[in-house]
């Protein structure tokens, strides 16, 4: 290679290395200041009342559209008895369906009314009823039902009967011995003896504890199912969830001698689903944003709901919110960084004193050894906002 061609190649590579390492020096050695500016932060509490409507097309300050979610759950358990027979006697009971097929008028029964096995074995009726007359639907004929407990007329065992048919004996030499009937669709139970003491049979509140503790699987199984049905901002209110029986279930008549039983139900279950997100933001733009003349934003907030109603009929809700609302003081980046522009440490202050909604300021200048005030320019000014802080009391 040429020598003089080599000296100007080595001349320009190195005259650009030279500038780099000016343009560095002048970078990491020109003055430059970060200003940390802490605004005040202050705490609210604001309390707003909504309209939660399915039929609500779009939302407002006090109206929300709402939707609800309905699901069905099959729930089994097994619960175990806590009643005990008291060694007395003991009646059988059950229920049976009683049909009428003899008229569209409906038919009285009264109290006691017998009801006799094939075999002969009576039964009779707890309390009062009427079956209801024939209906015809379509040329077709539907017999009058209705369902009803019944007794044992003798106690024992021996009346712990299987599922059977009944006649009516007060009915017996007339057209309605034949035109009415019973039958039941399970085994009647509880029936004992003397001496039969301390025996486990079912008691009232086992029925009752079985339908509290299907009713809290029946909630905890929905509000697990429908999690991938709501989006991150979706809430419900645990406490509005509406169950309902969807299927009758079929359980023991208390008094009935078992150590376990099964509970099988179905549970209709509704919730109304909205969005807590538009809630906060109505609440937010609600706030007071001007406090003694300086202007605060909301940056976050805290929602409880208490007192609200829910109407599954008219597909409404009244939703009432309770937010604690924090808030932080508006700080004018562009007017502080011009009023620090070229300052030095003894104008601090009264530069500060122009900006109430600052709590305090803290400037950091660079390089540290020998600048000592803010630099004219606004290039080398970076105004960095640090979270709010209370007031000092």
């Amino acid at each position: 290679m040429d020598s003089n061609k080599a000296h100007t190649i080595f001349f320009v590579v190195g005259g650009i290395s030279l500038l780099s390492f000016v343009g560095v020096a002048l970078f990491l050695f020109l003055p430059k200041a970060e200003i940390f500016v802490t605004p005040y932060k202050i705490t609210q509490t604001a309390d707003m009342e909504f309209t939660g409507s399915v039929s609500a097309s779009q939302s407002d300050q006090q109206t929300i559209a709402v939707r609800i979610l309905e699901r069905k759950q099959d729930i089994n358990l097994t619960i175990t008895t806590t009643g005990k027979s008291g060694g007395a006697n003991q009646k059988a009971s059950g229920t049976v369906i009683l049909y009428n097929n003899y008229s569209t008028d409906p038919q009285q029964l009264v109290a006691t009314t017998r009801l006799e096995t094939e075999d002969g074995m009576l039964f009779r009726l707890v309390k009062g009823v009427t079956i209801p007359g024939m209906t015809y639907t379509n040329g077709k004929k539907d017999a009058g039902v209705i369902e009803v407990e019944v007794i044992a007329d003798q106690t024992g065992e021996t009346y712990n009967i299987d599922a059977t048919t009944f006649n009516i004996p007060g009915f017996k030499g007339g057209p309605k011995y034949s035109a009415f009937s019973a039958k039941s669709t399970k085994p009647m139970t509880g029936g004992s003896s003397a001496g039969a003491a301390n025996i486990a049979i079912v008691a009232k509140v086992d029925l009752d504890t079985a339908e509290r503790e299907a009713k809290a699987k029946a909630k905890e199984d929905f509000l697990q199912a429908i999690r991938g049905d709501l989006s991150p901002d979706e809430k419900i209110l645990d406490e509005h969830i509406d169950i309902t029986t969807a299927v009758p279930t079929t359980v023991p008549s208390i008094g009935t001698v078992t150590n376990t039983f099964e509970y099988a139900n179905t549970f209709l279950l509704r919730a109304f689903v909205f969005s807590e997100k538009l809630v906060k933001e109505n609440i937010e733009n609600a706030s007071a944003k001007t406090i003694h003349g300086i202007v605060f934003k909301p940056i976050s907030s805290s929602i409880t709901y208490s007192d609200s109603t829910v109407n599954f009929s008219e597909q409404t809700l009244r939703l009432r919110a309770h937010a604690q609302i924090t808030m932080e003081s508006v700080v004018d980046r562009d007017a502080l960084q011009k009023a620090f522009l070229g300052k030095n440490e003894t104008d601090f202050q009264q530069a500060i004193n122009t900006f109430p909604e600052v709590k305090k300021i803290n400037v950091l200048f660079h390089p540290k050894w020998f600048v000592e005030s803010v630099p004219d320019s606004k290039d080398r000014v970076i105004i960095i906002v640090e979270p709010g802080e209370m007031e000092d009391k």
